[in-house]
């Protein structure tokens, strides 16, 4: 996934949290186990990646510049 745009990454994660909730609703019972899942793929998927997510130039302003606006 480190060779995905931004857009193409946030895409990424949306359908990947969706399938762990899905699964989580499957095989988790206990609505508090499931809350505790969410929060670690949403940590793994999201906080831990946006450091590097930031470092990269996805600002709006640089891909208007350099035609990656589809």
């Amino acid at each position: 996934m480190s060779k995905l745009n931004a857009l193409e990454y946030m895409n990424k994660i949306d359908e990947l949290i969706t399938n762990e909730n899905t699964n989580a609703d499957y095989w988790l019972g206990e609505p508090s186990s499931k809350d505790k899942i969410m929060k670690i793929a949403i940590r793994n998927l999201v906080t831990l990646r946006s450091e590097e997510l930031s470092k990269k130039n996805y600002s709006v302003k640089y891909m208007i510049e350099n035609g990656k606006h589809d």
